[in-house]
């Protein structure tokens, strides 16, 4: 079951339904025939990410989305995507989206890349977001294993 939060961004403020797992995030507002102003899901991947595709080919009604960084604000937003469009977000210059937030479409205006985010709530770490960081985490990880396996072994000669 998603968890609630709101998020403030500007002057505006929306409660919304937090999306984590990945049935939550995959099924998202999919089939639902709309949904109240002021009102949205907030996705949650864990960690930033520098794609990320929003399947719309089940949604009945036209969003706003967007793209927030862990620590940058907001750094991408689309406006007006159609049910059946393609959606899309990339990072170019920016560290990548860790959330996502989906609105009715037209609630985004004023909103701009770099505003700040607040977000109150039921954010807490999942279980994907422990296995991202774990992953992010190996390239050091391994090479220091391996060097105490190494000394390990010269001590024993």
């Amino acid at each position: 079951m998603p968890g609630q939060a709101s998020v403030i961004i500007n002057s505006k403020e929306w409660m919304v339904a937090v999306a984590s797992t990945p049935f939550e995030i995959t099924t998202g507002l999919s089939g639902l025939p709309g949904m109240a102003a002021e009102t949205g899901m907030l996705f949650d991947l864990g960690v930033d990410q520098g794609y990320v595709r929003i399947d719309m080919s089940r949604m009945q009604f036209a969003l706003d989305i967007i793209f927030i960084s862990s620590y940058a604000g907001v750094i991408g937003v689309l406006r007006n995507v159609a049910p059946g469009e393609e959606a899309a977000f990339e990072a170019v210059t920016t560290p990548g989206a860790r959330y996502f937030l989906e609105v009715k479409a037209g609630e985004v205006k004023g909103i701009e890349f770099g505003d700040d985010v607040v977000i109150q709530g039921d954010i807490q770490p999942s279980f994907w977001q422990y296995v991202g960081a774990a992953l992010l985490l190996l390239p050091v990880v391994i090479p220091m294993f391996n060097s105490m396996v190494k000394e390990l072994e010269r001590k024993q000669y």
